[in-house]
């Protein structure tokens, strides 16, 4: 792996397999601009403003130590981070647009609930994931929140390669 060698320090990915890359412009200056002009660089304060790019796919950062995955969320659109077809049609009666957030008690689930049958399903946080930034669902409104979530990289298990022999690390 590249953060083996010391080649990078920081590695940001996307997860959507159908990546579209002009989704990224307005976050990849603002995370230039704040690397190499502010020298300070909070995921948190740079994906807030990034609805656009959180609707369309997660941002993954890979460190040495540290993999680091945000996931973009949305009461109506992307409830708690999960793409789902129902946020647009019903599975139930297939009406289009008539599932709605309803308001839960716990703020870190939200209920989808059709207008025109008794459909609705629950959608929970992520295990692992935390609001970005002390957000949650109800603070979101119409632009959504983040969710976050932290991994330890067990360093000598990626120095193993698929066939089983050790990488050479420097």
């Amino acid at each position: 792996m590249f953060f083996l060698r010391g080649v990078f320090n920081k590695i940001l990915c996307f997860s959507q397999p159908d990546f579209q890359p002009s989704f990224t412009h307005q976050f990849v200056m603002s995370f230039a601009l704040n690397h190499f002009i502010h020298d300070r660089i909070n995921m948190g304060h740079l994906l807030h403003e990034q609805q656009v790019l959180g609707a369309h796919t997660d941002v993954i950062v890979f460190e040495p130590m540290v993999i680091t995955t945000f996931k973009w969320t949305h009461t109506g659109a992307r409830p708690m981070g999960n793409d789902t077809p129902c946020s647009i049609q019903c599975p139930k009666c297939h009406h289009l647009k008539t599932p709605s957030p309803k308001a839960t008690k716990d703020p870190n689930v939200i209920c989808l609930k059709c207008s025109k049958c008794p459909w609705d399903d629950t959608y929970s946080i992520p295990t692992g994931f935390e609001w970005c930034q002390g957000q949650s669902s109800k603070d979101g409104g119409t632009q959504g929140a983040w969710l976050v979530t932290t991994e330890e990289n067990d360093l000598k298990s990626t120095q193993n390669n698929s066939s089983g022999n050790n990488m050479e690390v420097s």
